[in-house]
């Protein structure tokens, strides 16, 4: 064989150099990137410790105030002006009731704290830090400050609006449940769902400003449908006895969606008139309606509603038979209806009553009972189904001989 030309190997060796001098690069980038991404992490967990110090200083500086019920004479500069400051408050209020509670209130005052957030929210920082100086202005608020919280849930953001909802909602302030509906139109699903939470935590007295919201908004010729539809789950959600007319109403409209707040709503504050409602709501031609009337009747432990309820089982819709078992299973005989139910014709019965006989006990009950030797008729039936009988009450099965014995 020929030798090798020196051409060749010349140009090996150039072609060879930069494809090292990128890999020693590379190699000490890597290096670079991870030393800067340890050194930040270190920094990041001694801004962290300070931090988590200073709060510490800040709630024992609190701690003593509060307990000697003393405002400062001289307070430290800048505390009215540190976010740190301003987050210890907010978490020491949530922590007190009463006397104690009012006390953090005036030291906030006394420290022009609030003016200090108002300013902030005001100017136009970066989104987090302004959603933080909202989130703290609103645990802080007091009824001086509701004028700035109602004009913070025309925000842009809808998460400020729920913030301030959430500020109006602690201080009680019943003008501002319409603004906060109105604002809940023009939301998604999941910023309207947060601000109905809010409203959810005015209770019982969000009632009447919502059921006079509600009551205006289905006149409306074109009515925020989902929106009244959330109001109507509030009035359930906070049990407003008075809203039961307006529910019954409504669960005869021609919305769907209402129809199906106004049958969940029932469960909790329905009375005779829902009860009627609720048992002819059970043959409505939208599913989720159906269900939910059976699941609201359930609740309400309508006990003249079995016979009503047991033709559900046989519906083509999963939840339907399955929210009617569990209803029956909560009223009178219900047990011994949903036994029965597992020896039909109909399988999906069947196995939606026998869910819920396991899921309330029944099946635990009925063999605890057959261990003692004293079971019932209904036990035997529904033991015999369930074919986990104990070997003690298997005879009663084989051959029901000796039942009436037993029994």
């Amino acid at each position: 064989m020929g030798q090798p030309d020196p051409r060749s190997l010349r140009y090996l060796t150039y072609m060879d150099d930069p494809l090292v001098l990128w890999l020693i690069i590379s190699v000490l980038a890597a290096l670079a990137a991870t030393v800067l991404l340890v050194v930040m992490k270190l920094i990041h967990r001694m801004y962290l410790r300070w931090q988590g110090a200073r709060m510490a200083h800040y709630i024992a500086a609190i701690g003593e105030m509060v307990s000697r019920k003393l405002l400062p004479e001289r307070p430290a500069p800048g505390w009215a002006r540190d976010p740190l400051f301003h987050r210890a408050l907010a978490e020491y209020r949530l922590s007190l009731v009463g006397s104690e509670r009012g006390f953090i209130d005036d030291l906030v005052e006394y420290l022009g704290v609030l003016d200090v957030l108002v300013d902030r929210i005001g100017k136009p920082f970066r989104p987090s830090a302004r959603l933080a100086s909202v989130a703290t202005f609103v645990d802080l608020a007091t009824e001086s400050y509701v004028d700035d919280l109602r004009g913070l849930l025309g925000d842009p953001s809808h998460h400020i609006a729920i913030h301030a909802a959430k500020g109006l909602s602690r201080l009680r302030d019943i003008p501002s449940v319409a603004p906060i509906l109105d604002r809940a139109v023009e939301a998604s699903p999941w910023h309207a769902a947060r601000l109905a939470d809010a409203l959810v935590g005015y209770g019982p007295v969000v009632g009447p400003p919502a059921r006079a919201w509600i009551e205006r908004s289905i006149d409306d010729p074109q009515p925020p449908i989902k929106t009244v539809a959330l109001a109507v789950r509030v009035l359930g959600q906070v049990s407003d006895p008075a809203a039961e007319d307006l529910l019954v109403s409504i669960l005869a409209s021609d919305q769907p969606q209402w129809r199906v707040a106004a049958a969940s709503a029932l469960g909790f504050v329905g009375g005779n008139s829902a009860a009627t409602a609720l048992i002819s709501a059970l043959s409505d031609r939208h599913w989720p309606v159906r269900a939910r009337a059976a699941a609201s009747l359930g609740h309400l432990a309508v006990a003249s509603a079995t016979d009503q309820l047991r033709p559900l089982l046989n519906d083509e819709m999963w939840w339907v038979r399955q929210n009617a078992a569990e209803a029956i299973g909560r009223l009178p005989g219900g047990t011994e209806v949903l036994v029965k139910a597992l020896s039909g014709n109909d399988p999906f019965a069947a196995d939606a009553a026998l869910y819920q006989l396991t899921l309330q006990g029944a099946v635990v009950e009925a063999a605890r009972r057959s261990r003692t030797g004293k079971p019932t008729r209904v036990d035997v039936d529904l033991l015999a189904h369930v074919g986990n009988l104990p070997i003690d009450a298997q005879p009663l099965v084989m051959g029901l001989t000796g039942l009436e014995s037993v029994l």
